[in-house]
């Protein structure tokens, strides 16, 4: 579920078609499992690093490409 979560952008109801679960039991499993409420927040802030380092280094190419347009435009 957690996987199918991720891969679903963390809509519930997605995620749960994919694996064949309803929805009631996922938030049941939230209230009443700790260990899946862990291993789901450890799920979510992996992914949320990792699409922090791709928007970094997707801002880093960005300006250097942008300060190199500026850079050739001074030039000429």
């Amino acid at each position: 579920m957690i996987q199918a979560m991720i891969d679903s952008d963390y809509s519930v109801s997605r995620a749960c078609k994919i694996v064949g679960i309803y929805p009631s039991t996922h938030y049941r499993w939230l209230k009443k499992d700790k260990k899946y409420v862990a291993d789901s927040k450890l799920a979510f802030e992996r992914e949320e690093k990792r699409h922090d380092r791709i928007f970094k280094r997707w801002e880093d190419k960005f300006y250097a490409d942008w300060f190199k347009m500026i850079e050739d435009i001074k030039r000429k």
